[in-house]
């Protein structure tokens, strides 16, 4: 049996990243980003919205290239794999390693994608997390609920 360790996540980051070396000299970068999901209606009820943290590392020369360009409220889609640790007393910690920075929210790109600087958009600003959560529901409430698949889990 092959298996297969590959994710896609896309949300916004909570906080500005924090970079550090390791002995050996690569470059570190962690942070964390929330994912927002709007449930399903059911029975003439909103559905429920539902915000998942997710601890982010990015390694080595994907670090340095991102360490400076990252920051607060910035929406990032990322590909990578999960990886998990379990604790002295048992509990599992789940985090995403990512591989590769797919996209940036309007303003950033990726640094391979970047235009010459006369075509260069503005940069998008960093909100602050009450900022993105109020702006993230309000989006949520505007959209048909019915657009949203149901998932069987």
């Amino acid at each position: 049996m092959n298996n297969f360790n590959l994710v896609i996540v896309s949300g916004n980051i909570m906080a500005a990243p924090e970079a550090s070396k390791l002995k050996m000299g690569m470059t570190i970068l962690k942070f964390n980003i929330i994912c927002v999901v709007q449930k399903k209606a059911f029975q003439g009820k909103p559905g429920k919205i539902e915000e998942t943290e997710i601890p982010v590392v990015i390694f080595g020369d994907l670090a340095d290239q991102y360490k400076n360009m990252l920051q607060e409220g910035l929406e990032i889609t990322m590909k990578g794999r999960l990886t998990s640790k379990r604790s002295d007393k048992g509990n599992v910690f789940i985090s995403f390693v990512a591989d590769d920075v797919m996209s940036l929210s309007e303003g950033q790109q990726a640094p391979q994608q970047r235009q010459a600087p006369q075509q260069q958009r503005p940069q998008a600003q960093p909100m602050a997390r009450p900022q993105l959560r109020a702006q993230v529901q309000q989006t949520m409430q505007q959209q048909d609920p019915n657009d949203f698949d149901e998932l069987p889990f």
